[in-house]
């Protein structure tokens, strides 16, 4: 019990008096509040327990036994220095000292909040302290829990993606999420709390639109949902934010502040002005962009599109892509298009596009197909370009094209003409020249070779006649007879002569094949034998007919039929039968058994002249190219290639006959040419040579 020396005292109202010693009795026993009393030693150099009230005993300290204690006795260091500090503050300041203290019972963790009151002797000198103690952890664990959720809510709040703040009515900030103490250049949010708009980094005509929103807000009482405003923010990233500013209301539903919930739509602004832009471009483009969804609607058509195909944009999204091209093309696209970009994320090609006149337009088509992030299709972009001008410029491009391929063409053959004419011609005037060189003296040998015949004949009767008038000749003409074996002359000497006339008469043959041949004044139209062709060119070739050390002769033959002279041009001609045979000759190289087969024929007032070899034949790929100028199958420098090209456009152009071929591989060739007998133009006073 607390001893003490106060008076009485008596109540103001009543008069009555009130018993002091009952008044500290009720307070000690009181069992809301536990009660100790110390006293001081030594000014408070330690403390001794002098009394506990029956409250104390439900606390966490074991107060039993701790009568008459000192404080340095009864805890351990730790506690003891708390204590002893509280307590020297309470008789230092004189005053009151108020702290918590935190203890573990058998049930967990308490909170107990500690009263200090100083009691003073007679002197004034504080002799004992009243401690008073009271159960607090109801309360303060409510406090932790409500800190707790603060903290969750706050985590939440730093969590979410939207910046969050909110404000008294005065505007300033009472607390926000930490994205937002970012936005406004601070390290936590606490140093959000208290300041205002003009405290932040913001524009000085920004604070004040801020702080006029929050006012009209609050007096509004009503929210205002998606305000989109520009903010120079703390980096000085000039953003865009889309915010939300919304009435809050204390218990009794009056406004105390406002509530702020801010996107970021930076990115999304940009996007969109990128957007519009792109979208601006689209109207202005003359190409017709579409988008459309999977089964080929329209979503979107610009301006170009409507333009083209006569329908306004209220109407586009009515608009299948079947109704902007032909049936063909509109299978095109859903057949092969569509399902190509849906594969590869793009197809593109040519198409057809129908405009409101009913006209077929050619158009260069892409088609995009866009996907989802899951890889699914969600729609289809195309863009189609009108290629009208270019079409046509490709059409007179390839005419273009096709006119200089056939002038290149017509000028290599026309070069390789006029340079196998030239070699033809050198041929000519040289067979020519050897011809007249030839002729000449074989004409003089041939026309000598019969009076010489008769000379010896008359010497040989003159020998005889002196040899029946001088039976017994001296012994010099005796042994000139015998030396000179003039039996075997008079046998011999007329074979030797009979010889030598068929020579010259062979080669008289020769030289005249060589003329027909080479016929340098035939340039025009000439009715000639073509036999007389085929067998000077024959000759010409009859060294590669014979045999050699790799090769078997090459028997050629002849199967004429009865032809009447032909109107042609024979030097032309002679230089088919010279390239035909040629070739056969080559093909028949290192043949065991090589043949020629020659035959002529009339039919229906045409001549034909077939020349077949039992060679190895031609495989379909040579026989597609035979007739191709500068094409051929020789090594080389063993041929130019224009031989059968040559060919073919003599028979063909200037005789207006035919030029065949057949060839099997293994089995030979056969070459066929066809001319009429007689030509239109061909010169009627023209005379068979």
């Amino acid at each position: 019990m607390i001893v003490s020396d106060h008076s009485h005292r008596y109540c103001a109202d009543n008069g009555c008096a009130v018993d002091p010693t009952a008044f500290y009795e009720a307070l000690w026993n009181n069992q809301n509040y536990g009660m100790c009393i110390l006293a001081v030693i030594e000014g408070g150099a330690d403390f001794r327990f002098l009394s506990f009230n029956q409250a104390m005993e439900i606390s966490p300290l074991k107060t039993s036994g701790l009568t008459g204690m000192l404080l340095s006795e009864a805890f351990e260091p730790e506690l003891v220095q708390r204590y002893h500090q509280q307590y020297n503050r309470c008789i230092q300041t004189g005053q009151t000292v108020v702290f918590e203290e935190q203890l573990t019972s058998e049930t967990g963790d308490t909170w107990w909040r500690l009263s200090l009151y100083p009691l003073r002797d007679p002197s004034g000198k504080i002799h004992q302290l009243l401690v008073s103690t009271s159960d607090i952890t109801a309360k303060r664990q409510a406090e932790i829990a409500l800190e707790a959720s603060k903290q969750v809510l706050q985590q939440v709040i730093d969590t979410l993606p939207s910046v969050i703040f909110w404000k008294d009515r005065n505007s300033q900030y009472q607390g926000c999420n930490q994205a937002f103490a970012k936005i406004a250049g601070c390290e936590t949010v606490a140093e959000m709390i208290g300041k205002t708009d003009y405290d932040l980094p913001w524009k000085k005509e920004e604070s004040d639109w801020f702080v006029a929103c929050d006012r009209k807000v609050m007096a509004a009482n009503k929210p205002e949902l998606n305000i989109i405003e520009p903010q120079l923010q703390a980096n000085n990233r000039e953003a865009w934010l889309s915010t939300s500013k919304i009435p809050l209301h204390d218990a009794n539903g009056n406004v105390s502040g406002i509530l702020g919930i801010i996107e970021d739509i930076t990115e999304h602004k940009h996007a969109q002005d990128e957007q519009a832009r792109l979208l601006e471009i689209l109207e202005a483009t003359p190409d017709v962009v579409g988008i459309t969804d999977l089964r080929g609607t329209h979503n979107y058509l610009n301006r170009a599109g409507q333009l083209i195909f006569g329908i306004d944009a209220e109407q586009v999204q009515q608009f299948h892509l079947s109704q902007t091209t032909s049936t063909d093309t509109a299978n095109l696209l859903i057949e092969e298009a569509l399902p190509v970009a849906e594969k590869t994320g793009m197809w593109s090609g040519e198409s057809m596009l129908q405009n409101t006149l009913g006209q077929i337009v050619p158009v260069s088509h892409v088609v995009l197909c866009h996907k989802s992030e899951e890889g699914e299709p969600k729609y289809f972009s195309s863009i189609m370009r009108d290629i009208s001008d270019r079409k046509a410029a490709e059409i007179t491009l390839q005419k273009q094209s096709e006119e200089l391929i056939r002038a290149l063409q017509q000028l290599k053959e026309t070069q390789s003409q006029i340079i196998q004419a030239e070699k033809m011609s050198s041929l000519g005037q040289m067979v020519a020249g050897i011809a007249h060189e030839i002729n000449n003296p074989v004409n003089f040998i041939h026309g000598n070779l019969e009076p010489a015949n008769t000379y010896v004949k008359d010497l040989l009767d003159l020998i005889d006649l002196y040899g029946k008038s001088y039976p017994d000749p001296t012994p010099d003409i005796k042994h000139a007879l015998e030396t000179t074996e003039l039996d075997f002359v008079r046998e011999d000497l007329p074979k030797l002569l009979n010889s030598m006339i068929m020579g010259t008469r062979r080669i008289r043959e020769i030289v005249l094949s060589l003329r027909n041949f080479s016929r340098l004044d035939e340039s025009d139209l000439k009715t000639v034998d073509i036999h007389e062709g085929i067998d000077s060119t024959l000759v010409i070739l009859s060294h590669r007919l014979k045999a050699d050390t790799t090769n078997g002769p090459i028997e050629i033959v002849k199967q004429y039929g009865d032809i009447p002279s032909v109107c042609c041009h024979p030097s032309q001609l002679n230089q088919v039968f010279m390239n035909i045979l040629a070739n056969a000759i080559d093909a028949l190289e290192n043949h065991p058994n090589p043949q020629i087969i020659i035959t002529t024929q009339t039919q229906d007032h045409q001549l034909n002249i077939r020349i077949a070899d039992n060679g190895p034949g031609m495989s379909p790929d040579v026989q597609s190219q035979i007739i191709d100028p500068f094409f051929t199958t020789k090594a080389v420098g063993k041929g130019t290639g224009m031989g059968m090209a040559i060919s073919y456009q003599i028979i063909t152009e200037k005789h207006g006959g035919q030029f065949l071929f057949t060839s099997e591989v293994g089995r030979g060739t056969e070459f066929s040419i066809t001319i009429p007998i007689k030509q239109a133009n061909c010169n009627q006073s023209a005379q068979p040579s």
